[in-house]
């Protein structure tokens, strides 16, 4: 079906691979115009391959993302190693030719090959360029690349399976983001699309989003999803993709004997997500990231690369830093900046915390908190709990000092009106507790870094801070967490108040398999 001015249908664009030997890259280059004018996607080593790239490398994601090969055949194409590699490689990929993903180009005579006397080509020999376009585009209709079927067991008919527990527990209320929510929804529904980033610094939202967009899919698919948001935000933490994989791979039925290399477990984690339709989460990941934005983390770095590049199903990302080693590129690899709210949405959002008054006066304090989701939810708690749920006492809470600038500053402006308002109550001592880890804290090590606490005001502590937001649950059998720039506001607070000695003794402690910092 073509739609105007010539161009397919976007369910018929296609994206081709034109391998080539290097004396008929002008072949190449005019059949590679022809596709692209038609609306479709070209790959070939004279307009897409850089000076420095490794070029069996290159052939190898081209192959990965290709709908079709276009092999143009002629003596040169047939002598050469590297030109057969990619034409082997493409063969076995479809055997059968079930969806014709090689389609041959005669583009000189040459002595015909046994092995590839079954398929039907295209001859340009001896033809003018009006008919060669002709014959181009007639053996290109109505292809389609067809996904490879589920992995046994996983199949539609199959119940989606879900690992979400290492993921943040939020609010599922979320305002002012219909956009975003829409662009998520089509690009999991885009077929085309293998990974998409939502950028955004700490507090903005992101969790929320997220969460609240995958949980209307918990139904329909299989969804494996992991945080390393708590790992490495103190200097000197060291982090890892270890802790993923181990979890990953008995998950997805990978058995990994102790002699594998992590590469090999790696190659096996992918072939399976290439088979099932999978929407794998990886939240936060700028503990493994450098400050360019790049993953430090080799083995993480070739799963989203390799995963961007073919995937059954989708890699959903969020960071703090955009990840330079999936760039954007149509259709398969999109990100997604996250802004502040609208001042209407922050007044909504403050509405529904709780919080009275004139819209004007609700939109007014939701831009001086710069709009920011954190601080917005940390001012209407503060409001409802301290000031009578009335916005009018928003200008009560502590200036921020000179130095408190930056990302995050207006949530640390309510954070320390709440460590004013909770100074020699448990609450503080729980929160000051948290800033001696860098991930949910086990409650047997909670607890050592703790004062001496009678044990139901230890649960009342926990329940109003949760009932501010503060923490993420107030249940003291489970790991304890709160969002990191909590975590990293009263591990500040702890310091500067004279806690010091008591964070060095514990740094290096180490119980139940969590520590305080050196974990």
């Amino acid at each position: 079906m073509i739609g105007l001015a010539g161009v397919p249908d976007p369910e018929k664009r296609l994206r081709f691979f034109i391998s080539r030997a290097g004396e008929d890259a002008r072949w190449a280059r005019w059949i590679s115009n022809v596709l692209e004018a038609e609306g479709h996607t070209t790959e070939l080593q004279d307009f897409d391959f850089k000076p420095g790239d490794s070029i069996p490398h290159r052939m190898k994601l081209a192959l990965e993302r290709a709908d079709h090969v276009i092999a143009l055949l002629s003596p040169h194409y047939m002598a050469k190693k590297l030109t057969l590699a990619e034409l082997y490689a493409a063969f076995f990929a479809d055997p059968n030719a079930e969806r014709r993903f090689v389609i041959p180009v005669l583009v000189e005579r040459h002595d015909r090959s046994p092995l590839f006397d079954q398929f039907v080509y295209i001859s340009f020999v001896e033809k003018d360029d009006a008919t060669c376009k002709q014959l181009l585009l007639d053996g290109i209709r109505e292809e389609r690349l067809v996904r490879q079927e589920p992995f046994p067991g996983a199949g539609p008919s199959a119940a989606p399976r879900t690992f979400i527990r290492k993921l943040p527990t939020v609010d599922p209320h979320v305002f002012g983001r219909d956009r975003e929510d829409r662009w998520l929804e089509q690009a999991w529904t885009n077929p085309e699309t293998n990974f998409v980033q939502v950028i955004a610094p700490g507090g903005a939202g992101k969790t929320a989003l997220i969460t609240a967009w995958y949980r209307n899919h918990l139904k329909d698919v299989t969804v494996f999803g992991w945080s390393f948001y708590s790992q490495g935000t103190r200097e000197k933490s060291q982090t890892s993709s270890d802790p993923f994989f181990a979890e990953a791979l008995p998950f997805f039925g990978i058995a990994a004997p102790a002699s594998e290399s992590i590469f090999t477990e790696l190659d096996r984690l992918v072939d399976r997500l290439r088979q099932e339709r999978v929407l794998l989460i990886l939240h936060g990941t700028e503990p493994l990231q450098d400050p360019e934005g790049g993953l430090r983390d080799l083995a993480m770095k070739a799963l989203v690369q390799e995963l961007a590049a073919r995937n059954a199903g989708m890699v959903l990302c969020t960071t703090r830093l955009r990840l330079t080693d999936v760039p954007d590129e149509e259709s398969r690899a999109l990100s997604r900046d996250l802004n502040n709210l609208d001042p209407d949405d922050g007044a909504r959002y403050l509405r529904f915390l709780g919080v009275r008054g004139p819209q004007g006066e609700l939109c007014e304090a939701s831009e001086a908190y710069g709009n920011h989701a954190l601080a917005l939810t940390l001012l209407g708690t503060y409001l409802v709990t301290f000031r009578e749920s009335d916005i009018r006492h928003w200008p009560d809470i502590r200036e921020l000092q000179d130095e408190e600038i930056g990302p995050g500053r207006h949530a640390r402006k309510v954070m320390g009106s709440y460590a004013k308002m909770y100074h020699g109550r448990p609450e503080l001592d729980v929160l000051r507790g948290l800033g001696y880890f860098d991930r949910p804290a086990e409650p047997e090590a909670l607890r050592l870094v703790l004062p001496p606490i009678k044990d139901h005001k230890y649960r009342a502590a926990l329940k109003r801070l949760r009932d501010a937001r503060l923490i993420l649950t107030a249940d003291p059998a489970q790991p304890l967490d709160c969002h990191p720039l909590i975590r990293e506001y009263f591990a500040r607070d702890a310091t500067q108040k004279g806690h010091s000695r008591l964070y060095e003794h514990y740094k290096g402690l180490a119980v139940c398999g969590n520590s305080p910092e050196n974990m």
